[in-house]
């Protein structure tokens, strides 16, 4: 007993250690993310030309909450994870490949996709993806599955894919509903859940060219909220995640992702 006692304690030791370290880390991915999303009004106020504007003074209220949001969220946001990523789109052909690291468990992951224009409104599409696992050398394969979306005119589309390697099948679509506003929504199959359907519906809002609001509702019990956006060759996605299913401290969580474009 007094062995695992001091176990537990000595574990104890290493995650308040390893917490000094992440800290100053995180601070910094914070503040670099916010400085995106808010078009760099951090520092506007103490420049010739900030200080005024009904829009300058919306974007710097907008960072300091969200950054109070994050701050209270912030035991619930894992290690973030890099990632790269590759694509092109040809006449009738496109690819990505997309690489990925997790810098806590030090895991990798792999995708590629590829997808292919049959006729003018009609797609096809495929996507594997591998993973290596920490303390292995070697990738595993951890999914792979295919895509077929039907364009039915420039505001409806509906899609059909496959998840778990081809074992869930998704059904939906996505449609314009009104200028500056997207609806979509999609039901789901799974051969080792077959009394229970699984479906998710939401809604998109076009804030403006470089914005977004997106909210998503999940089963009736779980749901997300993302927001979207960009300046120049920088994107910050900030996405708040609830699952009601989930026990007490596991059911709240933030997201953020960090995007270079080049």
């Amino acid at each position: 007993m007094e062995n695992e006692i001091e176990l537990d304690t000595r574990s104890e030791g290493r995650r308040q250690q390893q917490s000094y370290y992440v800290l100053p880390r995180y601070f910094f991915l914070i503040f670099i993310y916010f400085f995106i999303l808010s078009g760099g009004v951090l520092f506007s106020p103490f420049t010739e030309e900030g200080g005024g504007g009904k829009r300058r003074k919306v974007l710097l209220l907008f960072f300091y909450v969200f950054f109070l949001v994050d701050i209270f969220f912030f035991f619930c946001v894992s290690e973030p994870k890099a990632e790269v990523e590759f694509s092109n789109q040809l006449d009738k052909v496109a690819w990505s490949v997309k690489v990925g690291s997790n810098w806590k468990s030090a895991a990798m992951e792999a995708d590629s996709s590829v997808a292919y224009k049959v006729v003018d409104n009609v797609t096809l599409g495929a996507k594997f993806s591998v993973e290596k696992e920490a303390l292995k050398t070697a990738f595993g394969i951890k999914d792979y599955n295919f895509k077929f979306e039907w364009q039915r005119n420039s505001d409806q589309t509906l899609v059909i894919d496959t998840d778990k390697k081809l074992e869930s099948i998704k059904l939906g679509g996505f449609a314009t509903l009104r200028e500056n506003y997207v609806g979509f929504a999609q039901v789901q199959w799974d051969k080792n859940n077959t009394k229970r359907l699984g479906w998710e519906a939401g809604i998109e809002k076009r804030i403006n060219d470089s914005s977004s609001l997106t909210g998503i509702s999940r089963q009736a019990s779980a749901g997300s909220l993302l927001y979207k956006g960009k300046i120049d060759k920088f994107e910050g996605h900030l996405a708040y995640n609830f699952d009601l299913d989930k026990p007490p401290a596991e059911r709240h969580s933030l997201e953020y992702k960090l995007c270079f474009n080049f």
